[in-house]
């Protein structure tokens, strides 16, 4: 610790000590990272280092940077709201401080990508408190399924909104958001299917109908899928995964074209190593 503190006072070699610090869980050179975060000195790249690496450390220190929601620099605002997504380390005086501002954000923010991560983070928390927002998200943003419409960019973010607000009802164990869920991956197509996959993984589940995307022809959909199984799913979705993808089937000609842009094999050796264990 004492190293990484002292190489964060100095001029150079932020970002690694930094990544050191995150990767090894260490305590104790928060003071450092909040003074970097907050330095308009300092490049835009090691102020979001230290900003994220305060992302799972106690609320005490990530309370420092609540003024980087308001500044004008989009990169460093969203490294803030993110930074607040993690709900361990922060009490509930720290929620109580945090919550309104990331309200604020939520509903008045310019950007629509902004406002996202915003309620993304509130729903992380898991906190009945934030059910009304929630909520309220959904009353503002009716359902829609993109694959049943042409683009349009306001219908994309209308459509995203109310996604990450029902993964966030869904922490709480609401029932109609889970239903909603089912519902857009039966319904939409790859770019819905794909997003509840995601969503799942984010709320650490593997539900019996995701083992339906080992059908897919869309690559990454496939390769989503296989993500979601090997990090959630049972004993039995791994097998089904390695009995469909594996060695013996179609999905050797991947191996023998050395072309795996969406790490599906890898994802089906972790599944087979698994089955060994």
């Amino acid at each position: 610790v004492e190293a990484v503190t002292l190489r964060l006072d100095r001029d150079r070699g932020h970002e690694e000590a930094l990544r050191l610090a995150t990767e090894r869980r260490l305590a104790g050179f928060e003071p450092a990272a909040v003074k970097l975060a907050l330095d308009e000195s300092q490049s835009v790249v090691v102020r979001q280092a230290a900003i994220g690496s305060l992302a799972h450390r106690p609320g005490r220190f990530r309370r420092q940077v609540l003024p980087l929601l308001g500044i004008r620099n989009g990169d460093l605002r969203l490294a803030a709201i993110q930074c607040f997504g993690p709900a361990d380390g922060l009490s509930a005086d720290d929620r109580d401080v945090i919550g309104p501002l990331l309200i604020r954000v939520a509903q008045h923010d310019a950007s629509e990508g902004h406002r996202q991560e915003a309620i993304f983070a509130l729903g992380t928390w898991r906190d009945p408190d934030a059910r009304p927002f929630l909520e309220k998200v959904l009353a503002e943003n009716p359902p829609v399924v993109l694959a049943e419409q042409s683009f349009d960019e306001s219908v994309y973010w209308r459509y995203r909104h109310r996604l990450v607000a029902l993964v966030g009802l869904a922490r709480l164990d609401d029932a109609s958001a889970r239903a909603e869920l089912e519902t857009l991956h039966r319904r939409g197509g790859p770019t819905e299917k794909m997003d509840v996959l995601l969503a799942c993984l984010s709320l650490g589940e593997c539900p019996p109908w995701a083992m339906d995307d080992l059908e897919a022809t869309e690559p990454k959909l496939l390769a989503t899928a296989a993500r979601l199984i090997v990090a959630h799913g049972s004993p039995e979705q791994r097998r089904r995964l390695v009995e469909h993808c594996g060695p013996a089937t179609a999905f050797q000609a991947f191996a023998n074209s050395g072309i795996d842009d969406h790490n599906l094999l890898r994802f089906v050796r972790e599944a087979g190593h698994a089955q060994a264990d």
